[in-house]
C-alpha cells in the first residue's frame, strides 16, 4: 500500500482491494462502482482519457466540486481550466497514462473570502474492458472541514499553484522529478 497519510488511508485500502483481472497491476474501471466506493464517492472523480487535452469527466464528486469550485461532470476537464495551464496538464496526464503510474499533488486554492488552503489529490489510471489504461481515477481532500466550504476560486494548475507533486510507481516505474515547496526538482 502507498503511504500518503491518514487522509488517504480509506481510499488506498479500497484501491488495494480492487481486483487486477485485466491488467497485472491496474484495476478495471468496471470494478469501481458506487456500491463499493461508499463514503469515498463524494471525494472521487472518474474521467475517460481520450487523448492529451481530452479527459471526458464521467463523474466528479460533490466534495471535489466544493473543494475546487469547478463542476466538470459531462465536460472535457480541459474546458474548465485556464488555457495557459493546458500544456503543463497535458504533459502531467500523459505521463500517468504512458508510464501507468499515479501522481500525488497538493494545490494551493483560495476561497472567495481570500483564505488559502491545500487541496490534496491522488490520481491513478484504471483500465477499460480490454485492459488498456483509459480512465483517470481521482481522490481528493481539502484540509478544511467540509461544512466550512465557501465558494472556491481555483487558482490554476500551473507550477506556481502546485505546492507539491510527485509520481508514484504502481508497478511499471515512475518519473523521479517532483515539485516541492513550489519548486521543480529534477533528479
Amino acid at each position: 500500500m502507498l503511504t500518503l497519510g491518514q487522509h488517504f488511508h480509506d481510499f488506498l485500502s479500497f484501491w488495494d482491494a480492487l481486483p487486477r483481472t485485466l491488467h497485472p497491476f491496474l484495476p478495471a474501471k468496471a470494478d469501481i462502482t458506487p456500491a463499493n466506493c461508499g463514503k469515498l464517492l463524494p471525494h472521487m472523480g472518474i474521467g475517460r482519457y481520450n487523448a492529451p487535452g481530452n479527459i471526458y469527466v464521467l463523474f466528479y464528486g460533490t466534495l471535489l466540486e466544493k473543494a475546487t469550485g469547478i463542476a466538470p461532470t459531462g465536460k472535457n476537464f480541459f474546458d474548465t481550466l485556464p488555457p495557459e495551464s493546458h500544456e503543463a496538464i497535458k504533459l502531467f496526464h500523459s505521463i500517468i497514462f504512458e508510464r501507468m503510474c499515479a501522481a500525488y499533488v497538493v494545490y494551493l486554492i483560495a476561497s472567495s473570502d481570500k483564505l488559502y488552503y491545500s487541496y490534496r489529490t491522488l490520481q491513478l489510471p484504471a483500465v477499460d474492458e480490454e485492459g488498456i489504461p483509459r480512465y483517470l481515477i481521482i481522490y481528493g481532500t481539502a484540509l478544511q472541514p467540509e461544512h466550512n466550504y465557501n465558494k472556491r476560486a481555483f487558482m490554476g494548475m500551473d507550477q506556481k499553484n502546485v505546492k507539491e507533486m510527485h509520481y508514484i510507481d504502481l508497478g511499471n516505474g515512475a518519473p523521479t522529478f517532483k515539485i516541492e515547496k513550489y519548486t521543480l526538482h529534477k533528479e
